[in-house]
């Protein structure tokens, strides 16, 4: 199989679960974690990785402060992301906020479009 794409970090393992099946059958490689920690250390090993996929509330960290700590990290390595929140929280929106966020339950059509175009983004700014 390919290298991995995304990542997706939820702490329900459920939802990561069902979150890398639904991509797998779509043939998008994508690595689960229900930790920021695991998730990060990952991101740093894997070059290929160019979306991230996190709810904002884990059971001991933030998802949003997982998207700061990635973002920075990516510019630093002048790696192109894309990170993408969810949420259960129906008072949180992605006003003000440099990443889209998504309502939990999360309509996985229309998520998978959204990391389909970031991919399709990223790979359109590689130099040939």
């Amino acid at each position: 199989m390919s290298e991995p794409r995304v990542i997706v970090v939820d702490d329900v393992t459920d939802i990561v679960d069902e979150f890398v099946f639904y991509m797998d059958l779509v043939g998008v490689k994508t690595l689960g974690f229900c930790n920021a920690v695991d998730a990060f250390e990952a991101l740093k090993q894997h070059e290929t990785i160019n979306v991230v996929v996190s709810d904002v509330r884990l059971r001991h960290e933030s998802g949003l402060q997982l998207a700061k700590l990635v973002d920075m990290h990516c510019k630093t390595e002048g790696r192109d992301i894309e990170i993408i929140l969810m949420t259960g929280e129906m008072s949180f929106t992605d006003n003000g906020r440099p990443y889209k966020v998504y309502q939990k339950p999360v309509d996985m059509t229309i998520l998978h479009d959204h990391i389909a175009q970031a991919l399709r983004n990223v790979n359109a700014s590689k130099p040939i």
